[in-house]
């Protein structure tokens, strides 16, 4: 499958990096505001720059392709810092002035620690606005703190030609709220850092030296990124 954005990320360090992907946050309206965590998209291996060569890259492959995400957390006090547990995912339209978009209802399963989360195809409604937009309702039969919903997005490995649900990672989400409403609206801009933190891990993009790649005008699909010997980022588009 062909991917909707390709970043190429050249060391030219002179020295080892390990690069992964985040993206920008979606705008989310709720009831209530919410706390958004920023979750690690995609993860690179690790790539020589000693001597700094042209073969010293990392290739990531990006799908604009939007899913709605819930489930358990590793137990925590923070709104900010919390694990991911179990997954569930349904793939979701964005409202737009002609179409619908999907509006998601997620169930509470189990109880007390053992609680989960997933989604109620049967109670699956249309969302009209705002345009952009997919939401998520939740029902009222849990307590915050254990349960989250979110943004999902697909991973492609790289002996397949197509990704199914168990390819889908978290790259935002956010304590749930009992019967509340999320209307997220994603946005096509990335950002490239070192490290390696591993798909799905919340990150503080405060505490991050990244750099922006911006897809959102849809002019361009193809980004190339190159970290220099200063340790400093350069961005081209094409």
């Amino acid at each position: 499958m062909k991917p909707d954005y390709t970043i190429t990320v050249r060391n030219e360090t002179g020295g080892d990096r390990t690069y992964f992907v985040y993206q920008s946050p979606p705008t989310v309206t709720s009831g209530i505001t919410p706390t958004l965590c920023t979750n690690v998209y995609l993860q690179g291996a690790p790539i020589s720059g000693a001597p700094i060569s042209a073969t010293a890259k990392s290739i990531f492959r990006l799908f604009k392709s939007t899913y709605a995400i819930c489930g358990a957390t590793i137990d925590t006090e923070s709104e900010t810092d919390f694990g991911v547990k179990s997954i569930d995912s349904k793939p979701c339209d964005l409202a737009s002035l002609n179409n619908p978009g999907t509006l998601c209802f997620m169930t509470a399963i189990g109880s007390g620690q053992g609680q989960g989360a997933k989604f109620d195809s049967a109670r699956t409604k249309q969302l009209r606005e705002p345009e952009g937009s997919f939401g998520i309702t939740t029902d009222g039969d849990f307590v915050k703190g254990h349960l989250y919903v979110g943004l999902g997005a697909p991973t492609l490995p790289d002996a397949s030609d197509m990704f199914t649900l168990d390819d889908v990672v978290p790259v935002t989400t956010l304590l749930a709220e009992p019967s509340n409403l999320y209307t997220i609206a994603p946005v096509s801009t990335y950002f490239i850092a070192t490290g390696n933190p591993g798909a799905g891990t919340v990150v503080n993009p405060q505490d991050i030296n990244s750099v922006r790649v911006d897809f959102s005008s849809d002019t361009f699909t193809n980004a190339t990124v190159v970290q220099d010997t200063n340790n400093r980022y350069s961005v081209s588009f094409r």
